[in-house]
């Protein structure tokens, strides 16, 4: 309201000058390699502000161009410089120091997401790694199964009993097709067309071929495509667990798949996808409480509630058990997220009801 009654102007209108002016110096300051915000430049010109010129100053220097003297108009015209000068330098090191401070917390959020990015990569690629070796040794057992048979077929092709000749010929015919099966790598196309189609099946109310469908993708085709293992332990169980509510076979699917995930963790210190499973399912079931309780029992020094406070992070943040949550999660990444959630950013001018997401904000930093 002041700069808008001294500049004759509405407080919109002075309020959008200054906006431009901010964003003119921030594209000026970045265009010179100084990374910062309209907001940053903004607190730091409001905090740095030049004093102003003392009262008496332009009657002493009216007084003394009055009078004529060289020296008095040199020494004035040199003061003035020298007050411009180093107002000027006071605002570009103020706001370079600010510029950098604010490019040395964003480089530091930066690393503590990549770093959380990492290990999110990490742990997704080990169900991979167990999932490949899952599929090396139903290839092998199939492929000694088929050997087994040929040697059979070889012995009895003299054989005047031409019905188990036929039924022998069907079994090798069987597993030469479940043999090129596995030998078969999943494809992304394969498991978003299976995928979208178990949904439209669902959709349509033939619940035994849309769970069938989910599975094929829960057992074998998402964990063979890596840009799939996000949404493995997210949407597609929360799709198989809505459509348990009318057909109860598909929550059997989910508990017998959790059972066997959770006796392989108990089994292996390493098999960190069934750790993964077990904990997702819980959560997809509302069954939180399992997974606390097995948390609970492993010993301190288990290598797997590591795995399992990872992810089960959430739930154990919920019910405040914060000292567990830190062995999933390192402090340093937890503290950014939370300085994160707590930046004000600036809202769009049509943004419906703003002062309750600014409420929001603030009870979200108050926490």
């Amino acid at each position: 309201r002041a700069i808008g009654s001294e500049l004759g102007v509405s407080d919109d209108a002075a309020q959008k000058r200054v906006s431009r002016a901010l964003e003119r110096l921030r594209t000026h300051l970045t265009s010179r390699g100084v990374t910062t915000s309209a907001i940053a430049l903004s607190t730091t010109l409001s905090a740095n502000a030049a004093p102003l010129a003392p009262a008496g100053l332009a009657a002493a220097l009216s007084t003394s161009a009055l009078a004529g003297t060289t020296i008095a108009t040199a020494a004035t015209a040199a003061t003035i410089k020298t007050i411009a000068m180093t107002t000027l330098q006071k605002t570009l090191i103020t706001a370079t120091v600010a510029a950098l401070t604010g490019a040395g917390i964003y480089e530091a959020r930066q690393a503590a997401q990549l770093r959380e990015q990492n290990q999110t990569l990490q742990q997704q690629q080990a169900p991979l790694v167990e999932q490949n070796q899952t599929l090396q040794r139903e290839r092998d057992a199939a492929t000694n199964r088929l050997v087994g048979l040929l040697a059979d077929n070889s012995q009895l092709k003299s054989n005047p009993n031409q019905h188990e000749l036929l039924k022998l010929r069907g079994e090798v015919g069987r597993l030469r097709q479940e043999t090129a099966e596995a030998n078969t790598p999943v494809t992304q196309d394969e498991v978003a067309a299976r995928y979208q189609n178990a949904q439209e099946l669902a959709r349509s109310g033939d619940s035994a071929a849309a769970l069938k469908e989910f599975l094929w993708c829960f057992d074998k085709g998402m964990p063979g495509v890596s840009s799939y293992a996000g949404v493995r332990t997210s949407f597609l169980l929360s799709s198989i667990a809505q459509l348990g509510e009318k057909y109860p076979s598909a929550l059997v699917a989910l508990r017998e798949r959790r059972d066997k995930a959770s006796q392989r963790m108990l089994n292996g210190e390493n098999d960190s996808a069934a750790v993964m499973d077990f904990a997702a399912i819980n959560r997809t079931l509302k069954e939180d409480q399992i997974t606390l309780t097995v948390f609970d029992q492993l010993p301190a020094e288990d290598r797997r509630r590591q795995t399992l406070a990872s992810a089960a992070y959430n739930q154990l943040v919920e019910v405040q058990r914060y000292g567990d949550a830190l062995l999933g999660r390192p402090y340093a990444t937890i503290s950014a997220q939370f300085e994160m959630g707590m930046i004000e950013r600036p809202l769009p001018a049509n943004i419906a009801n703003p002062e309750k997401i600014r409420k929001s904000q603030r009870d979200r930093e108050n926490i």
